[in-house]
C-alpha cells in the first residue's frame, strides 16, 4: 500500500496494532511533521509571492495576503542546498549545493531537467578570503571586502567592508560599523562552578571576527544587506546576523538577528521595498525597509531537535527545538498546542503534565492539555541545567549554573533539600579545582538513588533521603578528541544508564550502578550487525528493538531481534543519497507500542505505524 504521509492536523492513517515482531513489515510512514529547517528564501520575480525553503519542499506566501497559510509542496525526495533562486520568468526554482543543482517547478516541485538560458535571480554568496565583489543591479556600484589583522597581535583580524563606483574605480564609502566578534563564552558555557575554561592552547581565547558571508543591493542601489557569519567557527549559522545599510552612503540602518536568533538567510523583494529575513529558529520576518518596521512575522518552520519524549498516557509529544524552545503537540495529529521557552524539561512518569524550565532558574509545573501553570517554583539564581521526575512522579530534582541541586515536592513545589557537592581537578594544575555542573541525572527505580553526569566526564551517586553522596567517578582525559591529538583535554561526554545489567557506561567503559566499580569495556552482542546501533526503544511484545544503522545503513532504522540481536529488517527512511547530511537522530516508541517516532537534524519528524 502507497501511503502519502499526512499534514500536521491530520489524524493519523495507521491501525490501532501495536508493533511487534509479527507485523512489523506493515510499518508505514503516515506523517511528517514540520517543514524541516529554513535553508532558502526567495521573491518571486513578481513580487506577488515569496517562497521559503527547506531540504523537504517548500512554502509559498502570498504577499498580498501573508497571513493567509502558505501553499506547501512537498519534495519527492530529500535535497540540502545552500541557496534559492527563482527564474526570471517566475516558473521554475534552482537549489543549489555548491554546483550540484536542482531544477523544479515553481507550480508543484517536479524536478526538470536540461533547462538552458534561463535567467535567474539571486543573492551572492561573498567569498571573503578572496576579496572578490558584487555589483548593485544598476551596475553603478561594487562592494568588496578583505581582512587585515592587528599589528601587535596577529590572532585579531578586522573586516573592511567598501564600496566603489563600478565605473571610475573610485572608493565612495566604507562602512562605518566596527568589527564585531563571537568571543569565547558566546559558543562555550562555563565548564565548572568555580572554572570558567581551561585551554593550554592561549590563542583560543582570541575573538572571531564575523565578515560578510552572503550579500545583496536592493534593486535601486538604495540599501545594502550584509548578513555576517563568524570565520574559523565550524557552527558559524547560529551566529549569523543581518545588518542593513544606506547604499548611497554606507550609514548603518538596522541591525537584524542576534546570537540568540541568528538569521539564516534573506533576499529582497523585486521592487526593494520590503526584505524577507528567515531564522535559523524557523521562523520569518517581512521588513519595511523605508520605515525599518518588521509587517509580518510567520512561524511554520522548525530548528534542529535537541530532544522528544511522550506524555505517560502517549498522547502528547513533547519536542526541546535549538533555541530552548519546547513544543507540545498532540500525538494524535501533530497539532501544536504550545510553544514554551525551555533551556530543560521533564515529563511526569505518571501524569499529563511537564516542569518546563527557564534561564532564570524558575520551573513551571504545566498542564500538557490545558497549557495551565499548576506550580511556579524559583528554583535557583542561574540557568537551569537538568530536570527529572522520581518514578512515582511526587519528586522532582533540578540543576543549575549556580552549582546547586535540589529536590522538590511536586505537589506543594516545596524544596525538600540540596544535594552534596563535587569537587574535582579534572586537569591536575593547582588552581583548576572546581565543583562540577551537573547536566543529567535520573532516579535508580527501586533505590534511594540518584545518578548524575557532569563536568569533565564525571558521574556521582546521591542518596535520594539526604542528598549525601555515595560514590564520584572521574574520567581520564582524553588524548584524542575526533581523530585529533588536542593541546586542550576534551572528557568523555557519552553517560548511559542500562538498568537491565545494573551498569552505567561513560562512554564505552562501564560501572556499576551501585558501587561505581568498574566493570570492564562495552561489548558488543555477538550477532549485531557492524551496521546497527545496539540500544534503542524495544516494542511492547518485548520482541523487536528499533535501533539506528550506521555507515551502509545510513538513513535505515534497524529492527533487531531482541533475544539474539540479529537483524530482522531495516526501514529506509533518509535516502542513500542524501543520508550523510540528512540523517536520523533517534527511534521513540510510545507508550502504548503503537506509534514510531523518528527524528532527524534538520527538523523534520517521521511517524510510523502499522497499516491495516
Amino acid at each position: 500500500m502507497v501511503v502519502t504521509p499526512g499534514a500536521i492536523g491530520t489524524p493519523l492513517a495507521g491501525s490501532n496494532e501495536p508493533i511487534g515482531a509479527d507485523n512489523f513489515t506493515r510499518l508505514a510512514n503516515v506523517a511528517q511533521w514540520g517543514k524541516g529547517s529554513i535553508l532558502g528564501a526567495a521573491f518571486a520575480p513578481d513580487g506577488k509571492s515569496f517562497v521559503v525553503g527547506s531540504a523537504f519542499g517548500f512554502a509559498v506566501y502570498d504577499v498580498g495576503a501573508p497571513d493567509t497559510p502558505p501553499r506547501w509542496v512537498a519534495f519527492d525526495k530529500p535535497f540540502i542546498y545552500k541557496s534559492l533562486t527563482i527564474s526570471g520568468d517566475g516558473l521554475y526554482i534552482r537549489l543549489n549545493d555548491e554546483g550540484n543543482l536542482q531544477i523544479r517547478k515553481y507550480s508543484d516541485g517536479q524536478k526538470v531537467e536540461n533547462l538552458a538560458n534561463i535567467q535567474w535571480v539571486e543573492t551572492t554568496f561573498f567569498d571573503n578570503d578572496t576579496g572578490e565583489g558584487i555589483k548593485s543591479p544598476d551596475g553603478l556600484k561594487f562592494f568588496k571586502s578583505y581582512m587585515t589583522n592587528d599589528e601587535d597581535n596577529w590572532n585579531i583580524g578586522y573586516s573592511i567592508r567598501e564600496v566603489y563606483d563600478s565605473q571610475t574605480g573610485t572608493l565612495l564609502y566604507q562602512l562605518p560599523d566596527e568589527t564585531f566578534y563571537v568571543e569565547y563564552g558566546d559558543y562555550n558555557q562555563p565548564e565548572g562552578c568555580d572554572l570558567y575554561s581551561f585551554s593550554m592552547c592561549g590563542n583560543v581565547y582570541d575573538p572571531i571576527p564575523m565578515v560578510p558571508h552572503r550579500v545583496a543591493f536592493s534593486s535601486s542601489g538604495d540599501s545594502l544587506a550584509v548578513m555576517y557569519r563568524p570565520i574559523w567557527l565550524g557552527r558559524s549559522r547560529f551566529f549569523s546576523t543581518l545588518r542593513i545599510y544606506n547604499g548611497n552612503n554606507g550609514a548603518l540602518m538596522n541591525k537584524i538577528g542576534n546570537f540568540d536568533q541568528p538569521v539564516e538567510t534573506f533576499a529582497y523583494s523585486p521592487d526593494g521595498n520590503m526584505l524577507l529575513v528567515a531564522y535559523v529558529d524557523g521562523s520569518i520576518n517581512l521588513l519595511d525597509v523605508r520605515e525599518q518596521t518588521v509587517t509580518f512575522t510567520a512561524w511554520h518552520f522548525s530548528a534542529p531537535l535537541v530532544d522528544l519524549a511522550y506524555s505517560a498516557s502517549g498522547e502528547h509529544l513533547l519536542i526541546q527545538r535549538w533555541g530552548d524552545t519546547l513544543e507540545i503537540r498532540s500525538t494524535r495529529d501533530g497539532a501544536l498546542l504550545g510553544r514554551h521557552e525551555a533551556v530543560a524539561f521533564a515529563v511526569s512518569p505518571v501524569a499529563e503534565q511537564v516542569a518546563i524550565a527557564d534561564r532564570a532558574g524558575n520551573i513551571d509545573i504545566k498542564d500538557m492539555g490545558s497549557g495551565q501553570t499548576i506550580e511556579h517554583i524559583q528554583a535557583h539564581t542561574d540557568k537551569i541545567y537538568g530536570l527529572t521526575y522520581s518514578p512515582n512522579g511526587a519528586l522532582l530534582v533540578s540543576s543549575a549554573q549556580d552549582c546547586s541541586m535540589k529536590l522538590w515536592d511536586v505537589t506543594t513545589g516545596n524544596y525538600l533539600h540540596p544535594f552534596e557537592e563535587t569537587i574535582v581537578n579534572a586537569y591536575g594544575e593547582p588552581y583548576t579545582d572546581s565543583r562540577i555542573f551537573v547536566y543529567y541525572m535520573r532516579f535508580v527505580p527501586g533505590a534511594d538513588q540518584l545518578i548524575g553526569f557532569g563536568s569533565w566526564g564525571t558521574a556521582v551517586s546521591w542518596n535520594i533521603n539526604s542528598g549525601a553522596r555515595n560514590y564520584v567517578v572521574e574520567s581520564a582525559p582524553l588524548d584524542y578528541y575526533q581523530g585529533m591529538i588536542t593541546l586542550n583535554p576534551h572528557f568523555p561526554e557519552f553517560f548511559g544508564v542500562d538498568l537491565a545489567s545494573n551498569q552505567f557506561f561513560i562512554n564505552s567503559l562501564g560501572y556499576d550502578l551501585q558501587t561505581g566499580q568498574v566493570t570492564g569495556e562495552y561489548q558488543a552482542p555477538k550477532n549485531l550487525d557492524a551496521n546497527c546501533a545496539s540500544s534503542g526503544p524495544l516494542s511492547k511484545d518485548g520482541r523487536l528493538r528499533f535501533s539506528l544503522g550506521y555507515d551502509n545503513l545510513d538513513g535505515r532504522i534497524c529492527l533487531l531481534d531482541a533475544a539474539d540481536w540479529h537483524l530482522m529488517g531495516t526501514i529506509e527512511v533518509i535516502p542513500e543519497e542524501v543520508s550523510k547530511s540528512i540523517y536520523l537522530s533517534w527511534p521513540y516508541l510510545s507508550p502504548d507500542g503503537r506509534q514510531l517516532i523518528l527524528t532527524t537534524n534538520l527538523g523534520m519528524i517521521y511517524v510510523y505505524e502499522i497499516m491495516p
